[in-house]
């Protein structure tokens, strides 16, 4: 009977061990190394625990820099009605309302970087109607009985580069189809820089906070790049056809995601893509500016925070979107 050996292994089995732990051994050193590299580095004269001044300046960005610019500011929204009494207040207490649009829009770095508008329309805004800029078809427009494009008039003074953004709850009585929208927009807004002096910057051709009719941005923005007809001048043409579209401006919807995404006319067509509040919507993989409007009462404006976005990757957040609103 022959006795049986305990504990113990065949050579190459002892080998194969001991070559792991080298192997192991080797890695752990390349590990260590790798870390201490950073610290190697450092001038002689500098602990690891020293304190390293960092300086960031937001001045100092590449010109070739599209997408480090996430956040763009926060703009002020006039409408609902509810900007009416800053007339009043301009009326009766001007040094302090000369005081409230220098804290808003002044400065080096203003505090708001975007003024939306809210059409008049003679019909219910929500929380009261404003009147119209054109209450018949065949009337000439005057934006001096809104208060909004008095409003961005003195904001503009003082900040020229104000973006301003036109969109409606409503339309007057007289125009119900599209082709009378644009004329009442059109005219509105040519009526606006006569007046005043400025060209509107964007326009949501469609109902705010209502799904978005894609075929009527891409029309709309077509006829705004090509309209040449009804100008004072060239000055005033080549202002116009720059107008830039601004896509939905929906609540708690969330449709035009994939379609951004999927057809490149509309994003060709679209140069942002507005929300409000935060709806549940497609990732989506765009170029485009992201509006995130957040209704948030304020006295006798609404203030929404505005952040425009232009970004190639992709837009997410925790359940929804990234809180991100121009």
């Amino acid at each position: 009977m022959k006795a049986k050996l305990i504990g113990s292994r065949p050579k190459s089995s002892r080998y194969t061990l001991l070559w792991s732990g080298i192997v192991m051994a080797m890695m752990a050193v390349s590990l260590v190394m790798l870390l201490t590299i950073p610290a190697a580095t450092r001038a002689a004269s500098q602990n690891p625990e020293d304190t390293v001044a960092v300086h960031l300046d937001g001045n100092d960005i590449a010109s070739n820099n599209t997408n480090g610019l996430t956040f763009k500011g926060f703009g002020v929204l006039s409408g609902n009605g509810t900007s009416a009494l800053l007339m009043d207040y301009k009326s009766e207490q001007p040094d302090v309302y000369a005081k409230m649009m220098k804290t808003l829009f002044g400065g080096s770095q203003p505090i708001m970087t975007n003024l939306k508008l809210e059409m008049g329309n003679d019909r219910n805004n929500s929380t009261g109607s404003e009147p119209a800029t054109q209450r018949t078809e065949s009337e000439a427009a005057n934006v001096t009985r809104d208060q909004g494009f008095q409003l961005v008039a003195d904001a503009k003074k003082i900040n020229p580069n104000l973006k301003v953004t036109i969109l409606r709850w409503n339309a007057p009585g007289w125009a119900k189809t599209n082709d009378q929208i644009y004329t009442w927009y059109k005219n509105s807004i040519l009526n606006a820089y006569r007046t005043y002096g400025y060209m509107v910057d964007y326009v949501n051709p469609g109902l705010n906070e209502h799904k978005p009719d894609l075929a009527w941005a891409k029309e709309y923005a077509k006829r705004v790049k090509t309209d040449n007809t009804g100008f004072k001048n060239d000055t005033e043409r080549q202002l116009y056809n720059k107008i830039k579209v601004v896509i939905s401006d929906e609540v708690g919807v969330g449709s035009f995601g994939k379609d951004m995404v999927t057809d490149s006319s509309l994003r060709n067509a679209v140069t942002a893509a507005a929300i409000t509040t935060q709806p549940k919507m497609t990732a989506l993989r765009t170029s485009r500016h992201l509006l995130i409007s957040t209704t948030r009462k304020c006295g006798i404006v609404k203030l929404r925070p505005l952040l425009a976005t232009p970004t190639t990757g992709l837009i997410r957040a925790p359940e929804s979107v990234e809180q991100v609103a121009h």
